[in-house]
């Protein structure tokens, strides 16, 4: 079988790509040819088919780049170039993941022009809301459902910019327009939650669920509990760490180290400084191997989120090393966390519950270690690199069998 992967970055740049590169990984190990198509990027990992990218562009400031506007809807130069190499490569199935704005959805034009089966991977909730968390102001925001992504630019729902927000629902309205939910064959949606927002959001594509992958052989897990507690991800308001900063300022017994960068960085920093907490610690973002042994040091990971998380990786990551997660009850997390097993789920922000729950947790250190192995478990059950092939390959099988059979 040959597999046509597409997604806008070939490098890791958030979780989406190490899913994709996973994908990759585990067809070609099956024997099966993989290519590839992407935008250019000195970033990007080696690739036969790199001559077929088409050029990169930032589109986090609208302003700098308003004369390629056009190109954050429909990209014509992406849709030709797919086409060449579809015509030499002759894929029997196309997957793919975040193609939105820098390379759009003009790559399914070629891909149903010559008959390629499509799957899409959802990676959050850009096909049915301009604001692809549905978070806004520092709480979920769900204004824009069946189809009413005029109310976005009102409410300034994307990066609380009015001009990012008339952009952000004209392509809303454009991929509804554009029937994208007809045009891809099968989305896969990692979690239940995400499957069903959708639904309710009045989206009629049709759906799977595959649980994202992790390679085991790539965590060794480590069930001692350690002298500390770890926040990994992006710093930024809606994974909920100011809230957790808050549960802190009472726990000065314990120690928070939080890995990773983003946009409410020095707003934490200075909240750190402000409140005088010795107890937390920013490490900055971390290299695989680095983040692994932080992880594996700490008594159990926290991913005190405030909106609704798809199916996020950190916790799955942190769950394979052997650590419990100490997680909000909200959006797919509960799909993961098995409250009272394999870590603790919280009402999301209520800070006495979180410093009550964490400093007893933090204290029992037989419950951490009994939960960390039940942690290692549901992710061999659920998300090892065997089950997700099996589901993955039987989803291209029956779309490939289905193109036959239709002639």
């Amino acid at each position: 079988m040959k597999v046509l992967l597409i997604n806008k970055f070939y490098y890791v740049q958030s979780g989406v790509e190490r899913v994709l590169f996973e994908t990759k990984e585990l067809l070609e190990k099956a024997g099966h040819e993989v290519v590839v198509f992407s935008m250019d990027n000195p970033k990007n990992e080696k690739s036969k088919q790199q001559k077929y990218f088409v050029p990169y562009v930032d589109f986090s400031n609208l302003k700098k780049t308003f004369s390629k506007t056009a190109r954050f809807f429909y990209y014509r130069k992406a849709a030709r170039n797919l086409a060449l190499l579809i015509k030499k490569e002759k894929p029997d199935i196309a997957h793919l993941h975040n193609v939105y704005h820098q390379l759009t959805y003009s790559v399914l034009k070629p891909l149903k022009k010559y008959k390629i089966p499509t799957v899409l991977t959802l990676h959050d909730y850009h096909l049915i809301s301009p604001n692809y968390n549905l978070f806004h102001k520092g709480k979920v925001c769900e204004v824009v459902k069946k189809h009413s992504y005029y109310k976005a630019i009102f409410h300034r729902c994307v990066d609380n910019s009015f001009l990012k927000s008339i952009a952000g629902a004209i392509s809303s309205y454009w991929h509804w327009l554009y029937r994208v939910e007809e045009k891809v064959d099968l989305f896969i949606s990692p979690s239940n939650f995400l499957k069903n927002k959708y639904k309710e959001f009045g989206f009629k594509g049709k759906f799977e669920v595959v649980n994202n992958v992790v390679d085991l052989k790539d965590f060794e897990p480590s069930y001692p509990a350690g002298d500390y507690i770890t926040f990994v991800g992006r710093l930024s308001e809606e994974k909920g760490l100011i809230n957790l900063l808050k549960v802190m300022v009472h726990l000065p017994e314990i120690n928070l180290k939080i890995a990773g960068d983003g946009p409410q960085e020095k707003e934490l920093k200075k909240f750190v400084i402000v409140h005088g907490l010795k107890n937390v610690e920013f490490l900055g973002y971390l290299e695989k191997a680095e983040l692994q042994n932080v992880v594996k040091r700490s008594a159990f990971v926290v991913v005190p989120s405030i909106w609704y998380e798809n199916y996020p990786m950190t916790a799955v990551e942190a769950m394979a090393l052997g650590k419990p997660v100490v997680a909000s009850d909200l959006g797919g997390l509960t799909e993961i966390v098995t409250d009272g097993q394999t870590g603790l789920l919280l009402f999301p922000g209520n800070q006495k519950v979180w410093q009550s729950a964490i400093k007893k947790l933090f204290s029992d250190k037989k419950l951490l270690e009994k939960m960390g192995k039940q942690a290692r478990l549901f992710v061999q059950e659920n998300n090892s690199s065997e089950q997700y092939y099996e589901k993955i390959i039987a989803v291209y099988q029956r779309l490939i069998n289905k193109k036959i059979d239709l002639g």
